[in-house]
């Protein structure tokens, strides 16, 4: 939710024309990861192709990344001509996708460390259920 208000402000910062040039250029593109990958995992899990639960892996960001830097990056400088790509964006993903990994690494976790029941402790605020 965080990661969302920045990037939210960042846009409202960006429609009155404040900011530095990273604020400008990168700051979208850092968020990327920790804004939509929660989002699209949801759906993922709506759809029964992950557990619900589950803390987004490595891989799962490895795999978004890719995907998305092809996408944003290769395919879509191709298709829209006001489209321009610039792999500086392809770092700013990778490493907004690094510190929301490393965020989601301390998440807290139910009993015996199981990934499948991190929210629970959130959620009740017991560690012993």
């Amino acid at each position: 939710m965080l990661c969302c208000a920045l990037y939210l402000l960042n846009r409202i910062g960006l429609a009155a024309g404040i900011g530095t040039v990273w604020t400008r250029s990168y700051l979208s593109d850092f968020l990327l990861i920790p804004c939509a990958l929660p989002w699209l995992l949801w759906v993922h899990a709506w759809l029964g192709w992950r557990v619900k639960e589950a803390v987004p892996s490595v891989g799962e960001v490895m795999g978004h990344l890719v995907v998305w830097s092809i996408v944003a990056e290769w395919v879509g400088p191709r298709l829209f001509s006001h489209s321009v790509a610039d792999w500086g964006d392809v770092v700013a993903y990778g490493s907004g996708g690094v510190l929301a990994l490393c965020w989601w690494g301390l998440a807290p976790r139910g009993r015996k460390g199981d990934p499948h029941h991190w929210k629970l402790e959130v959620a009740t605020g017991n560690r012993d259920e």
